[in-house]
This record gives C-alpha cells, structure tokens and sequence, in this order.
C-alpha cells in the first residue's frame, strides 16, 4: 500500500488530500489517493487496511471491476469478515430491538388491565359503602319512636285507674289523703314523683360540714413571663379575678435571669381559655402552659 498522497485531489470529491485526513490508496493501476469517507470505509475498515502493513491490498471500485472482469477476488478476507460481523450484529440489535417493543406492548397493556381491574375494585367498594349508609338511613327512617318516660307512665297509670274498680265512700270512713300511712307504707305524693323522675340534684350545703366533701376542680397550670418587675403575686392574683377567672389555685413568682418577672399560676380547666385570651395581656407579655422539669 503506498505511504504517501502524491496527488493533490480525491477522484471522488475533488477536494484537496492531506495526510492528516489519513487517505486511502488504490493497490490498482491507478494508484490514486481517497478519502475514507468518500469511499464508504468505516473507521475500522480503514484502522485494518493500516495495520497489517502491506499485506492487505485494496482497489478503488474502478480497479476492481476491472481484475473482477478476469474473476480475480480483490476484496480482502479481513474487511469482508468485518462486514459479515456488521452486518450480523445490526441483525441481532434490529431483533432486540422488535422484542423489547413487544415487552413494552405487552407490559403496557398488563399495567392497564390493572389499573382498570384496581379502578373497578374503587368503585365496588365506593357502592358497597354508599348501599351501607342507605340502608342504616333506611333502618334509622323506619324505627318507631321511642316513648317519653313521663307520656309512658301518664298513660300507664289513666290504663289503672281505668282498670281499677271505683272507690265507694262509706259512713264513717273518708278517703285517704296525702302522707297517710296505709298498712305500714307511705303513699307517694306528686312532690315525691317529681323528685324520683327528675335529673340528679346539685349540693348546696357549704364546705368542710360534714364528712363528706365534694372532689376538686381540676387545675389549669400556666406561666406568665415578661411581666414588670414593680408588679407581684398578689396584683397579678387580683388581675386574673377581674378578667373572670373564679379562682386562681396558685399564683408563685419565679426564678428569672433578667429584670422581667415571671409567674406560675393555676387556675381552673374550664376557664383556661380567657388566660390565653391575648387581648387581656399587654403587648410584650407572654403567656403559655407551664412545664414543669
């Protein structure tokens, strides 16, 4: 194979030829330079042509039909198996490429038959809970109404006096009246029937007189910082009070490493939403539940 482009020109392009455009040179007659390109060599055609230092020749196409009219063979074995292989291997990735679309057509029809299969248990799902509620609307609907207690027992007792044969006043006797015992019991009063059927009564009777002693309220514990250092326990007591709260269980300056002022205050549960009212505290004040350590 020649080592040097001698002509200025490719045959094929007609552009200039240089050595750095690494030219391939005809093995024929001709011996005329081209470009790789020009001639339809791949990179590694060209790369064995070149390694094999003269041992391989090619011809440009015009040689080549020339010795081939004579039956000579001018394509080298090397290329011709590169060939081969090329062309086997873009036969092999033409075939992965048609059976990896097949598993995209086939895992993109099984992904909707699931989604549609998980979109029919939703909606299975969504009527069995709808019929649910209709059916407990239908049972709630249909119940009778239950009876009040005091209507029950008017009309169970108007069924015994109905029932019951009438009362016959004699001489010497009168009916019997209210509070009168009768064979070693005592007769209800209507005072004594509201009593029994209305709801549980409050105590009144003050503290600390018997032995028995009402449970105490549960205590809200809050803490009350920032507060000026001229205010104590008993002007803040006395604050709480005029905002509302009932009583206040506890009201204890704390330790504080500043000159502001710091309290631990109880107060009832029930009341602890107008301590942390923020309209009834100074701007700078803060208020917040206590945590004790």
């Amino acid at each position: 194979m020649p080592t040097n482009a001698s002509q200025d020109k490719c045959p094929k392009c007609a552009k200039d030829i240089h050595n750095n455009d690494q030219p391939i040179g005809c093995e024929g007659n001709c011996k005329e330079w081209f470009h790789k390109i020009c001639i339809g060599l791949t990179e590694t055609e060209a790369k064995a042509l070149r390694g094999k230092k003269g041992n391989l020749l090619w011809m440009c196409p015009k040689c080549r039909a020339l010795l081939e009219a004579f039956g000579v063979n001018t394509q080298p074995p090397e290329i011709t198996e590169i060939r081969r292989t090329t062309a086997e291997n873009r036969e092999t990735c033409n075939q992965i490429k048609l059976k990896l679309e097949d598993l995209e057509t086939t895992l993109l029809r099984k992904m909707s038959l699931l989604l549609e299969a998980q979109l029919q248990q939703a909606d299975h799902l969504l009527k069995g809970q709808t019929n649910d509620e209709e059916r407990r609307s239908r049972s709630t609907t249909d119940k009778p109404p239950i009876p009040n207690q005091e209507t029950q027992n008017t009309e169970n007792n108007e069924v015994e006096q109905h029932s019951r044969p009438p009362t016959i006043i004699k001489a010497g006797t009168s009916a019997p009246r209210p509070n009168q015992r009768h064979m070693g019991q005592k007769i209800n009063t209507p005072q004594d029937e509201t009593y029994r059927r209305n709801s549980p009564i409050p105590g009144i009777r003050k503290a600390n007189e018997g032995p028995i002693r009402a449970a105490k309220r549960k205590t809200a514990w809050i803490f009350i910082g920032r507060i000026d250092p001229t205010i104590d326990s008993q002007q803040l007591t006395k604050y709480i009070l005029d905002l509302g709260i009932t009583a206040v269980t506890e009201c204890t300056e704390l330790e504080t490493r500043g000159t502001s002022k710091a309290f631990k205050v109880g107060v009832p549960l029930e009341e602890r939403h107008t301590i942390f009212d923020p309209s009834a505290w100074e701007e700078g004040i803060l208020v917040k539940p206590f945590r004790f350590r």
